[in-house]
């Protein structure tokens, strides 16, 4: 049954030079994938100051499903008093690249 497409092992088998087909074919785990997004988010805690591009958050109290937090952008001294759910606040600081200032 051919289909006039090469497979896997027709393409990983031919005379491409070995460490160039075990890094094509059989890519290590440090490889694939960048060390950077591997690390996890440090769960929130009360007290933290989340810094992004333009941008930080600071967590002010934190319970089992709700967060309360001030987000500040540019240089705004007084912000309101924000809540919103836990799995909404780390995915905006994942989205966004936050970096752990202090907490």
């Amino acid at each position: 049954m051919d289909t006039g497409r090469p497979g896997f092992n027709q393409i990983c088998g031919g005379p491409i030079p070995i460490a160039l087909r075990q890094r094509l074919c059989h890519p290590s785990d440090s490889e694939s994938v960048n060390p950077k997004n591997r690390l996890p988010l440090k769960p929130l805690e009360t007290g933290q100051i989340w810094r992004m591009e333009d941008s930080r958050l600071q967590i002010e109290r934190v319970g089992k499903h709700l967060v309360h937090y001030k987000l500040f952008r540019g240089q705004a001294k007084r912000t309101p008093l924000s809540l919103s759910n836990k799995e909404n606040v780390e995915r905006y600081l994942k989205d966004n690249k936050a970096v752990l200032v202090q907490g």
